[in-house]
């Protein structure tokens, strides 16, 4: 029995929409637990929105829901791969490592395995004051996006403009929140430590900009799949 192609449904607006709604609603679950524990003290509802969505939080709903996010990136570049792969496209090789990319960094994202980079990163850098690099696993970081920068140069180049330009705001939102943010809240825990409102702010815009630039993406590539036409012949595959 012949296994005809599918098209696969990819009006991506629902979905995004509600992402980006669950977004909000952590972000706020957080910012209530946070703000409220730093002004009012302990109590049952504030030390459960902390413990469930705080976003300076591992292990917890919002982790889980930026875990989620990255694979669905992930599953979305694979399946962009197998077309290309399929299509004999030039740059099938580039999709493939994102594919790799966006699973790992899941992988990070739930079990935070950059976190234990930060000791051994200190001991090699042996510095006085570490101020944005006190969080020192953004140094291999930064070396590592400035690599890939390089790598998807031509890659970035031959997508279409809309595409590319959605790809790099998502990002610079995406690489913004993890990475600079990152710094500055590392800077200020060094200057001021963590019991303040600033760093909650720090901390907040961190996760809001990781979690915005991923649903981005996310719209980006289904649009990309979309125009694309993406016929998926299963049989061959």
């Amino acid at each position: 029995m012949d296994i005809q192609p599918v098209l696969l449904p990819l009006n991506g607006r629902n979905l995004v929409y509600y992402l980006s709604l669950f977004a909000i609603f952590l972000v706020l679950g957080s910012l209530y637990g946070d703000v409220g524990t730093l002004l009012f003290g302990h109590s049952w509802s504030v030390d459960l929105a902390k413990y469930l969505v705080g976003t300076s939080r591992e292990g917890n709903i919002s982790s889980f829901f930026s875990a989620v996010l990255l694979l669905m990136s992930a599953c979305l570049l694979g399946m962009i791969y197998l077309f290309k792969k399929q299509d004999k496209d030039t740059f099938a090789t580039q999709w493939l490592v994102l594919t790799l990319g966006f699973f790992l960094m899941s992988f990070d994202e739930a079990v935070s395995i950059h976190e234990l980079m930060v000791t051994p990163m200190r001991k090699l850098l042996a510095l006085q004051v570490y101020g944005v690099l006190y969080y020192a696993w953004v140094v291999p970081a930064l070396v590592l996006v400035a690599g890939l920068a390089l790598y998807f140069y031509r890659f970035m180049l031959h997508l279409p403009k809309q595409t590319c330009g959605m790809f790099v705001f998502s990002a610079l939102l995406f690489l913004g929140g993890c990475i600079g943010f990152e710094m500055l809240g590392g800077w200020h825990v060094e200057q001021f430590g963590l019991k303040n409102l600033t760093y909650i702010a720090v901390v907040t815009l961190e996760e809001s900009f990781e979690m915005a630039g991923i649903i981005l993406f996310i719209h980006s590539l289904m649009l990309y799949m979309k125009k694309q036409n993406m016929r998926f012949n299963l049989q061959a595959i």
